[in-house]
């Protein structure tokens, strides 16, 4: 009423946001991380010769916050495959809001496997034959607002795999003597993982005497006028 110029000071606030007082005489508040609600403001207010204490409202609107999703991942072995669910993928998201959370999209773009959805929540990976190493899968989540994307690491651990031995065939004459070698022996065996090697030769026949030369390379001596096949 006596048109003195009013001044406002000592603002504070309940316990769900902060105030800053600025240099310029303004005031910031700042609610708590993902709170929303009212917050009651309290301050003076002062003529130059008296003060009183004036208290306010403020309304904080909610808005959507976002999934939080965790990664996921899975080990398997060489030549096997993964199954997950929806349910699994779920398992490290949370919605602060409490939404309902599903999961949107799960996808594959990469070449060292086989990507399946099954249709029906649950989804296959097969990695490539002989294939191992790090596979990456992505994978989104819905509030029913917004997505939220997060990773499937998926490890592929090497198994070893058996070589293939492929049979050779050789001819002597009767009463000759044949020496064949670890390098003849290994001509049509193989293995994914490299080299293959030559473990054991044996003989247990008796149409003949086989030596085992200890150099590599092996003789075998069929009985005299011996003719026929010997395994």
């Amino acid at each position: 009423m006596d048109g003195d110029e009013l001044t406002a000071a000592n603002l504070s606030v309940g316990d769900n946001a902060t105030v800053t007082a600025n240099e310029d005489g303004s005031f910031t508040i700042t609610p708590d991380t993902d709170f929303n609600g009212d917050i009651d403001l309290s301050f003076d207010i002062s003529d130059g010769t008296d003060t009183v204490v004036a208290n306010a409202d403020l309304t904080v609107n909610p808005v959507n916050d976002a999934a939080v999703v965790e990664d996921v991942g899975y080990t398997i072995q060489e030549d096997g495959s993964l199954t997950f669910t929806d349910e699994q993928l779920l398992a490290g998201a949370s919605d602060i809001d409490g939404d309902d959370l599903s999961v949107a999209d799960v996808s594959y773009s990469g070449t060292e496997g086989v990507f399946t959805d099954n249709g029906d929540g649950t989804y296959t990976f097969a990695p490539n034959e002989n294939f191992n190493g790090e596979v990456d899968l992505s994978f989104s989540v819905s509030d029913g607002t917004t997505t939220t994307d997060a990773n499937i690491d998926v490890t592929v651990e090497s198994v070893n795999d058996i070589p293939v031995a492929g049979s050779t065939t050789y001819s002597v004459d009767e009463d000759g003597i044949i020496t064949i070698s670890d390098e003849q022996l290994l001509a049509n065996s193989s293995d994914v993982e490299g080299e293959v090697a030559v473990d054991n030769v044996s003989y247990s026949g008796t149409d003949g005497i086989f030596t085992d030369n200890g150099d590599g390379t092996y003789s075998f001596a069929p009985n005299e006028n011996f003719n026929g096949n010997v395994s």
